[in-house]
């Protein structure tokens, strides 16, 4: 807490957005821009666990009448993982938009070894719109509409649109960059991204277990600015499949699809002539097969 005030000081006049670890589809955001919001947030959180901690001490076996007046280790492990951790990160107050509206790009990933790094980004990502204008002086409960992209989110707005689902894809993204700010532009946007995806998978090498015999495809999030710069948002291992349009799922399914090409070699289960871990470093032959993914390299 030190350190965010130390570092709220020197930014004056930034918001900030608070999210919950554990959590998904926009639960538990908010977005505050004094001090006073969070630590009055921090108060209402402790004395929620203590509440809940109190609660577990009189319901949980044991811990009642003569044996215990406190919970065990892994109990108050437990009251911890349930409540969940925040980070507080800066918030993009001047995002792109678009008709008005904010939105980011949901972008997907696979990476079949971290050493050596061997990861792809598939052409078919797509942008999530806000169903209502952007309100970027208005932080309060209702207005989170139109700051939070969350598919889950925008269903219950009504203006949400059944019929697009509020999405577009990532090549009219780039073709919209285009025809605004010309081609120089959105290919210096393509290639920023590709290179925030990199590198940000880079940083994680020395700390990610690198089973051999497994994968991963990520789904990043990306928010563009005004100065058409991506900012990335976060990394979701095992992202949502959910569709919500006939184009959406057919969207994913190439996806996916794309995604069985590249981790099952040809001739997959026989491995007499290469094991099957040496054939997922080999990025000649995945890149040889016809699919959406790009094998990403700087």
């Amino acid at each position: 807490m030190s350190m965010f005030i130390e570092e709220f000081k020197r930014r004056p006049g930034t918001s900030w957005i608070v999210k919950p670890t554990s959590r998904s589809q926009g639960k538990g955001i908010f977005i505050i821009n004094r001090i006073q919001q969070l630590t009055r947030w921090m108060k209402d959180k402790k004395d929620a666990e203590r509440e809940n901690t109190q609660n577990t001490i009189l319901s949980h076996p044991g811990l009642t009448g003569s044996s215990s007046p406190l919970p065990s280790a892994s109990t108050s492990k437990e009251i911890q993982n349930m409540l969940g951790s925040f980070i507080v990160s800066k918030y993009i107050a001047k995002p792109l938009l678009i008709g008005q509206r904010k939105f980011d790009l949901r972008l997907y990933v696979l990476v079949t070894s971290f050493k050596p790094l061997v990861a792809y980004l598939h052409r078919e990502g797509f942008a999530r719109f806000c169903a209502t204008r952007y309100e970027g002086d208005n932080f309060s409960d209702d207005s989170l509409g139109s700051h939070l992209t969350n598919v889950a989110l925008q269903k219950g707005d009504e203006h949400y649109n059944s019929t697009h689902g509020g999405k577009w894809s990532f090549r009219n993204v780039l073709l919209y960059i285009q025809g605004r700010y010309g081609a120089y532009v959105a290919e210096g946007l393509a290639t920023s991204i590709e290179f925030l995806i990199y590198h940000s998978l880079k940083a994680m090498d020395t700390v990610m277990f690198n089973d051999k015999h497994s994968f991963e495809l990520y789904g990043y999030d990306i928010l563009i600015d005004e100065d058409v710069k991506p900012h990335l948002i976060e990394v979701n291992a095992s992202p949502s499949l959910s569709v919500t349009t006939t184009s959406d799922r057919l969207m994913k399914e190439e996806v996916l699809s794309d995604t069985v090409k590249i981790v099952f070699p040809p001739g997959f289960p026989n491995n007499k002539t290469t094991p099957y871990w040496e054939h997922r470093l080999k990025t000649d032959w995945a890149t040889r097969q016809k699919t959406g993914f790009k094998l990403l390299q700087f």
